[in-house]
Order: structure tokens, then sequence, then C-alpha cells
């Protein structure tokens, strides 16, 4: 469909479809169809103290776009509309659902105004704690770590 965002792109080779790759949510847009993909998920999990690798990229994304600065918290909330501006409606559902399992978790305050409108997403303190984060997403962020501000 044209108006599906990514929908006059064809399936790539491999029949996955694709989001632009400035999409910061653009690695959601995955089908898990092989046994070895479910058994390594499960693996991640397990070694995650129950979050999926989904959950725990879609936390490094939230806490990359809520980190504080200057010591202060942010005062915008993170905008679902924004980050999912140019995703597929895959990736776009997929990361959705990870921010209610965030919500869940209470790492984060979900708020939407009415039907259709904009989700923002706040901080709450268990957001910060110390939760597994896939080296990736460790490696991708523009955030510098601890001991690169101390000098280590």
């Amino acid at each position: 469909r044209l108006s599906t965002p990514g929908g006059d792109v064809p399936d790539m080779e491999d029949g996955l479809t694709y989001a632009d790759m400035s999409c910061p949510i653009a690695l959601f847009d995955t089908k898990q169809s092989t046994q070895e993909d479910r058994e390594a998920d499960d693996a991640a999990a397990d070694n995650s103290k129950g979050y999926s690798k989904n959950t725990t990229r879609a936390l490094a994304i939230v806490r990359r776009e809520l980190q504080p600065v200057n010591g202060q918290p942010r005062a915008e909330p993170m905008s679902f509309v924004k980050m999912s501006e140019k995703a597929t409606r895959r990736a776009a559902a997929s990361f959705f659902f990870e921010l209610l399992v965030l919500g869940t978790r209470d790492c984060v305050k979900l708020s939407q105004a009415g039907p259709f409108e904009n989700i923002e997403v706040r901080a709450k303190d268990k957001l910060w704690e110390r939760m597994p984060i896939p080296r990736a997403e460790r490696e991708a962020s523009a955030a510098p770590s601890m001991a690169t501000s101390l000098g280590l």
C-alpha cells in the first residue's frame, strides 16, 4: 500500500520489508523466521534477566533519547510520532509493544491526550537502573561513557 510508510518499497530478497535506515526504530522491522532465531532470542532473554532482545533494544533507544542533559532530566518527552516517522507499520507496532513492556516494568511513563494522538514517553527512575543493553546498542550510543568523562 502506498499509504503505509515503506509500502512503496519492494520486499528485500529474503522477504523482509525495511524502513528508511535513518529511522531510529528501523531495526524493529524483522520477521522471526527460523528456529535458530527463536532459540537465540530465548537465550538472550535468559541472559538479560527476563528482558527480550527487542525490549533491550527499545530500552537502549529510550535511554539515548531521554538521556539527561548536564545532569538535569529532559523537560520535553520523547515523541512516538517523531520516532516512528519513517518506520514501517511492523517496526512502529513492535516498538510500541516494547514501550508498553517498559511501561509495565515501571521504566517509562506513557501518556496520550486522546485516541490517535501522539504518545509521549517520559523517563522514570527505574529506566536508569543497571539493566542489560545489547552490545551493538552500547557501541552505537552517542553518549560518552562514565569512564571517558572521568579520564579513565
